[in-house]
């Protein structure tokens, strides 16, 4: 039910066949949220969806993380072609640049 995939949400856990990563599901369950909401809120995602995402999140919490290459979630890097892996880098790289410039904003102006 949790899949990975550079070319969706850069890679992050999401619900398979979406595009929810698992992040905002938790997140939702975190703000006391059922199920039921959720699914409302995310018509794509189903309860066994909400479900899946909160054993992979207490998984990923319990093992520190083993639990991606263990479930075979995402492949090693040299298994990807050069045109994904050069995409994924430079939405990063896009990342971190326009976070560092706001950061850099944000810290000037005080």
């Amino acid at each position: 039910m949790i899949s990975t995939d550079p070319r969706v949400m850069h890679g992050q856990a999401v619900i398979a066949g979406t595009r929810v990563p698992v992040s905002v599901i938790l997140d939702c369950l975190a703000a006391g949220m059922t199920a039921e909401e959720i699914t409302a809120e995310y018509p794509t995602v189903t309860v066994a969806g909400v479900r899946a995402a909160a054993a992979y999140g207490a998984a990923v919490w319990a093992t520190g993380y083993i639990v991606l290459p263990e479930g075979g979630l995402y492949k090693p890097i040299w298994e990807y072609d050069a045109k994904t892996l050069a995409w994924d880098l430079s939405a990063h790289l896009a990342y971190g640049a326009s976070t560092g410039t706001v950061f850099w904003l944000f810290v000037k102006s005080w």
